[in-house]
């Protein structure tokens, strides 16, 4: 069953490359912070586990305990962005990820700037006031109130702009926000209206191929999310002509809502298939 449609002040209106508005539901702080505590204790878990691999041999770990935490906790929100199209396990549970704010496909190049932002805003000054001696030897204790007061600052940011972004998010230009994943979509094209059509509109492969994870999200979130706009035929007869053009449609269409439904129940399948065989299309633009 589809959430509700979310309250205006925290909706998010994306311009997508296509020229079309898709909107997201902003994830709320709570959430996020979940989210990330989430992630955090899998990351304290790495580096336990890594100390204890180390204790096993009787080296001083230190150092590696160090390292590794620092790899750990800069790496481990990088890679999953960048690999689960904006999802860390945390923000998985709690069904969020971080999308382009110019409607495009989350960049390598945004989830390394968002991510090196959270280590001066959040996981430096946290280590400091956990573990200050790992720093300065003896350390005085005003350096854990310096530390606990730092990432204070870049928290009141957040509360300082509507759309309840980040620093690291505004360099990087994303935003973090509450969407289905795809195995989690079955409601909508299992639908009986998806069903019925779905005979009346069949797709060859190599019409599939052309989009991605990405375009299938974002058809998700136009079919979904638009139930409650008065332009809502007008947008998806638009869309449904980009895509009628894009894989060379020569059938004819007479209910786009219809064929847009069709469409993205063929192409979740498509790509569902694809990644039984451990095969995955991020984007329109990933090869094929």
């Amino acid at each position: 069953m589809s959430r509700p449609y979310p309250q205006t002040h925290r909706i998010i209106t994306l311009d997508t490359p296509e020229g079309v508005q898709i909107t997201f539901d902003r994830a709320a702080l709570s959430e996020r912070w979940l989210a990330f505590l989430t992630d955090f204790f899998i990351i304290i878990c790495i580096v336990a586990g890594t100390s204890l691999f180390i204790g096993m041999f009787g080296i001083s770990g230190k150092i590696i305990i160090l390292l590794t935490y620092f790899f750990a906790r800069n790496g481990y929100f990088a890679f999953f962005e960048y690999i689960l199209s904006g999802a860390t396990p945390g923000k998985r549970w709690r069904r969020l990820r971080v999308v382009d704010e110019r409607g495009t496909p989350l960049s390598l190049e945004s989830v390394i700037i968002r991510n090196i932002s959270r280590e001066t805003e959040v996981m430096l000054p946290l280590t400091v006031f956990f573990a200050p001696d790992y720093f300065i030897p003896n350390a005085p204790s005003w350096i854990r109130f310096i530390a606990f007061l730092w990432p204070s600052v870049f928290i009141g940011v957040i509360f300082l702009n509507k759309s309840r972004r980040r620093f690291g998010d505004f360099l990087a230009g994303t935003h973090v926000v509450h969407t289905p994943h795809i195995e989690l979509l079955d409601d909508l094209a299992e639908s009986d209206h998806s069903t019925s059509t779905h005979e009346t509109y069949s797709f060859k492969d190599s019409q599939l191929k052309l989009y991605g994870e990405y375009e299938l999200e974002t058809l998700d979130e136009l079919l979904r999310r638009q139930s409650n706009n008065p332009h809502t035929s007008e947008i998806h007869y638009l869309v449904a002509q980009k895509i009628i053009a894009k894989i060379k449609w020569e059938g004819e269409v007479s209910d786009t809502t219809a064929f847009l439904l069709a469409f993205y129940r063929a192409q979740r399948e498509f790509l569902e298939k694809k990644m039984r065989y451990g095969k995955r299309k991020k984007d329109k633009n990933a090869p094929s």
